[in-house]
């Protein structure tokens, strides 16, 4: 679970049994993620990266550090063991639990909007200014796949549950869909307006 372009000082999660909780930060948070198993919410905030344990609603941690000032998204993956943070043109692998960096992406010309983990986790998409889509393998590090079907930025990524559909959604109003494995382009649609933020039903039948 993703949200977009908050902008806000507070984080409030709606409890269906117990109520709210708030998470308050000292900069704009710009992107939240939940882990898979719900233990963990991690939030940007410029500069920083918070940790907090869902549970108790505390921060267990964040990392701080003076290359983080333009961050734009966080993603988790599907077990739970990595998380990707965007910072200007650049991508940074962490490991979720320690916090730990351990390895960085490079190629995209401008600003990273979005990132989103493949199922397996370990492919990653990013979604950039420089309208273009590309796909990295994290184990080797190394880029798979340059994708470019958009004329404006692409704003927003997201795959399928199975693994085999990622959409990518833009600033000109195109939406297109990719199929996995092999990056091959399937189609678009038009005319939906500025593309901010993607996410699949859980049976992948529906985009939202």
């Amino acid at each position: 679970m993703k949200l977009k372009s908050l902008l806000t000082l507070l984080i409030t999660l709606f409890f269906h049994h117990s109520g709210i909780a708030q998470y308050d930060h000292e900069k704009p948070v710009t992107d939240v993620v939940f882990s898979k198993d719900g233990s963990i919410l991690v939030s940007i905030a410029f500069g920083n990266v918070y940790f907090w344990d869902s549970e108790t609603h505390f921060e267990a941690r964040h990392i701080e550090e003076k290359v983080l000032n333009t961050l734009f998204s966080v993603d988790i993956s599907s077990n739970s063991e990595y998380m990707a943070v965007a910072n200007r043109n650049n991508i940074m692998l962490y490991n979720l639990k320690s916090g730990r960096m351990l390895s960085g992406f490079s190629g995209h010309s401008r600003f990273v909007y979005d990132l989103a983990f493949h199922p397996n986790s370990t492919i990653l998409a990013s979604a950039s200014q420089d309208k273009k889509v590309k796909i990295w393998d994290i184990n080797s590090d190394k880029e798979l796949f340059d994708l470019s079907n958009h004329s404006a930025d692409v704003k927003a990524v997201a795959f399928s549950a199975d693994g085999s559909v990622l959409a990518s959604g833009s600033s000109d109003g195109t939406i297109s869909f990719w199929g996995f494995p092999g990056a091959r382009l399937m189609g678009s649609v038009s005319n939906v307006g500025k593309v901010e933020s993607l996410d699949f039903s859980p049976d992948g039948k529906r985009l939202l």
